[in-house]
């Protein structure tokens, strides 16, 4: 994770008593091995560790440690290291690499990624923030409430210079205010008792009026950043107009800070391309929940992350035959890195130059150098972007070619597509009788047997995708698509062994028994096995009987 100008490596090390093997108390050896390759040619300094880490070597950009103790028991305590780079500005970088020959696309490939850096002091926008919520009757229950938090926690988090204004919608808009307000105590206080009486899970989804409202709203003053923060679980029929009209007023807009309009996806029923063309459109971010657990915490990630604009209008200098994913370059925030990736015909240079605007409005630029990453699987890490980018103009232009370009990708990187499905087979070994006679596989019942390999088909896995959203569940208002995802069998074990625990019949249940099983030695295992064999032996002799 990337927060507050740090690097977080966080690696799981507690487990259950019935996963560590139990032991008699002698000393164990515990070893840690950590290498940090930043992709900086500055140095990287490593500020925080939850274990004692013994630096053994150190380069431009790299940090090479390890962890070595004598234990009487496990460690039971998370890996945890934090570092950042020895920088005061936003910092970056460029991995470019050719593609495999047998690759339908010979342009080089490249991923550039871009960093507020360590210094908190850096100036965030100051920003006019427009709400738009459906509240249809199919965010009724759970989803409307934690949607509802979520708001009220994010107006919570805006500055005193900023300005809100808020738009309800279903069939009709409702406003919080006919224009925008200053983010005060009283103003916000207002607000939240508004949203939680106004905000009632009914109607249908008229989204074209809710978004042209929240456009009207805008000041048009240059000195803050206006942002469309649209929340839906719906789709609706007029959605490539939508984004076309929207296109084409935010281009004649004409000023330095066009609206960024940030989108969020709640469930399946909702068109998820839809939703990124709008991002990509307004150079804002996308960001979505599948179960109405994460809403909440989705929609706080999604507005922290939207909202911390440090640096805008960012473009790529020095490259003509540039495509890059997205093809328009989003904001950089102080909260997440910007990643963009990309392909490019021609000489790459050693250097690129990005420029853009702070927060007071001045020119930025810097010089990221470029590395040649033969090491790392580029292709495999572009392909979802790529992908991503070209399915989102699929969908708008309806391009039959692009949507073949796609399929192709996905067969050769083995990368998920909305055009392509994804089929099991199971393949294994089988004897067959030889006619030539030939001395091949083994004699079996006076015949030569060849093996050769049986393929079976077992599932074709259809919506891997996101889909394109259902306007027919819109209609009808059925709520969003949270569908019950079938337990694997390490759920049923676990769901098993909970059960048979809450019985209090006195049984012994699965989970007990291996967490018994580890204390037991060998003879009683050896026991134990014998017993279990015997009982497997009667019950046998039950069914031949």
């Amino acid at each position: 994770m990337y927060k507050d100008g740090e690097f977080i490596l966080i690696v799981p090390y507690s487990f259950p008593e019935y996963v560590t093997p139990a032991s008699k108390k002698h000393q164990k050896m515990e070893k840690i091995q950590l290498n940090v390759n930043s992709g900086l040619t500055t140095e990287v300094l490593c500020k925080t560790t939850s274990h004692p880490l013994k630096e053994r070597k150190r380069e431009p950009g790299k940090l090479d440690f390890v962890y070595e103790a004598q234990v009487l028991k496990w460690s039971k305590i998370d890996f945890i290291v934090k570092y950042h780079a020895s920088t005061t500005g936003p910092f970056g970088g460029v991995l470019l690499q050719s593609p495999p020959t047998s690759s339908i696309d010979q342009r080089e490939m490249f991923g550039l990624y871009l960093f507020a850096g360590p210094d908190n002091s850096t100036k965030v926008f100051r920003k006019e923030v427009v709400f738009v919520v459906d509240i249809s009757e199919s965010m009724n229950g759970n989803i409307i409430e934690v949607t509802k938090n979520a708001l009220i926690a994010a107006l919570s988090k805006l500055d005193r210079e900023d300005s809100f204004g808020i738009v309800a919608f279903n069939n009709r808009i409702y406003l919080y205010s006919p224009t925008l307000e200053s983010a005060t105590n009283e103003s916000i206080k207002d607000a939240t008792e508004w949203i939680k009486t106004n905000f009632i899970a009914l109607g249908g989804t008229d989204m074209p009026i809710a978004l042209d409202q929240a456009l009207d709203m805008f000041s048009g003053t240059s000195k803050s950043i206006p942002m469309v923060f649209f929340i839906t679980d719906g789709s609706v029929e007029n959605e490539k107009q939508m984004c076309e009209d929207i296109q084409i007023r935010l281009q004649n807009k004409g000023s330095e800070l066009s609206p960024r309009i940030n989108t969020f996806g709640i469930g399946s029923f909702c068109n998820h391309y839809f939703l990124k063309m709008l991002a990509m459109i307004g150079k804002g971010h996308y960001y979505a929940s599948y179960d109405t657990d994460s809403i909440e915490t989705a929609i706080q990630i999604w507005f922290s992350k939207a909202s911390s604009s440090i640096l805008t209008n960012i473009v790529i200098d020095g490259l003509d035959d540039l495509e890059v994913y997205p093809s328009t370059i989003p904001d950089l925030c102080s909260e997440r890195p910007l990643i963009v990736s990309g392909r490019h015909k021609g000489n790459f240079p050693e250097k690129l130059i990005v420029k853009g605007m702070n927060a007071d409005m001045s020119n930025f630029s810097i010089d990221i150098e470029v590395q040649h990453a033969n090491d790392i699987p580029l292709e495999k890490i572009l392909a979802k972007t790529q992908i991503e980018s070209y399915t989102i103009q699929a969908w708008f232009s309806q391009d039959q070619d692009l949507e073949k370009k796609i399929a192709k990708i996905s067969l050769e990187t083995g990368t998920v597509s909305e055009y392509t499905h994804m089929t099991l087979w199971k393949t294994e070994p089988q004897d067959k009788p030889s006619k030539s006679g030939k001395k091949q596989g083994k004699k079996e019942g006076g015949f030569q047997s060849i093996e050769t390999l049986k393929t079976e088909m077992i599932k074709v896995l259809h919506h891997l995708g996101l889909g394109f959203g259902n306007v027919v569940a819109t209609s009808e208002n059925i709520p969003p698509g949270f569908e019950q995802r079938t337990p694997n069998q390490t759920e049923k074990l676990v769901r098993v062994a909970s059960d048979c625990c809450a019985n209090v019949c006195g049984k012994c249940c699965c989970m007990c028994c291996i967490e018994a099983c580890s204390k037991m030695n060998n003879q009683c295992s050896v026991v134990l096995t014998q017993l279990c064999g015997a009982v497997t032996c009667l019950g046998c002799f039950e069914c031949w009987d």
